[in-house]
């Protein structure tokens, strides 16, 4: 994936992963450093040998009706504010919403290749804040560029951060019987309020270094079904029914499913 992640489009990168979809070792990527920096002894392929690029323009539609079949709740009667930081959720995130019955208010959706991030977005949430007062919306997102994290705001503007997000889906799937083990993972940056919160609730907290691949390695040793970061990224594991219900009905369909 060539991506800016959370960072000015200067600060395009490079994010490897394997066939099962989950981040590189540590000791791989180190290798593939090493490789990089000795790029002028590698040998590289030429002609015919060099490779082929495929596209596949289902894959989008794929992904939407994956989300959509990830929920039988309606959101049907909810004004929502869309941050899509210029970046990968600019269209995706208001369309799957809008499916689901939202009325979606989205901003900072219009990528022009060099705004991704620009004062907006996980990071900069400012402005999602103040539209969702101004609009009086129910709710407000802030994903980053590549939309690997999200930042909530309420109805009245005030920010919910990754540590109050992770804390209510833990409950959340504690009191339906979904938490695994009871257990949610996070970072040492998560604050000690989190784990006090969790303690206070029955659910033990278990910290790993900083960095999505740490969280999900645990997760998978654990056998966790939720985990993730305070700066908005989450891993939920195994605990959505997913429902073709939804994923089956044509566009604008959802919004008269009802409630789930």
């Amino acid at each position: 994936m060539i991506s800016a992640s959370h960072n000015p489009f200067e600060d395009n990168g490079i994010k490897f992963f394997s066939v099962d979809g989950h981040k590189l070792p540590d000791a791989v990527e180190d290798e593939i450093e090493k490789l990089v920096r000795d790029w002028e002894h590698i040998t590289r392929a030429h002609g015919a040998h060099i490779g082929s690029v495929h596209r596949d323009s289902e894959l989008i539609e794929q992904y939407v009706a994956h989300l959509i079949a990830s929920t039988e709740r309606s959101l049907r009667g909810m004004r929502v504010v869309v941050d899509g930081a210029n970046g990968a959720a600019y269209s995706i995130a208001p369309r799957v919403l809008s499916q689901l019955g939202a009325e979606v208010l989205p901003i900072h959706c219009t990528p022009d290749g060099t705004n991704i991030n620009a004062g907006c977005g996980s990071l900069h949430t400012e402005s999602m804040r103040q539209t969702v007062k101004e609009q009086r919306a129910d709710v407000g997102l802030s994903f980053d560029g590549d939309a690997d994290r999200v930042i909530l705001s309420d109805e009245h503007g005030n920010e919910i951060d990754g540590d109050r997000i992770m804390a209510m889906s833990a409950v959340h799937l504690k009191k339906t019987g979904r938490l695994r083990g009871d257990v949610l993972v996070a970072t040492i940056m998560s604050n000690l309020g989190l784990e006090e919160a969790m303690k206070a609730h029955g659910i033990r907290l278990e910290r790993t270094k900083v960095g999505d691949r740490y969280v999900a390695e645990r997760m998978r040793e654990l056998d966790a079904v939720l985990g993730g970061r305070a700066v908005g990224a989450y891993h939920f594991r195994g605990v959505h029914h997913h429902r073709r219900r939804f994923a089956d009905r044509p566009a604008g369909a959802v919004a008269d499913a009802g409630h789930g």
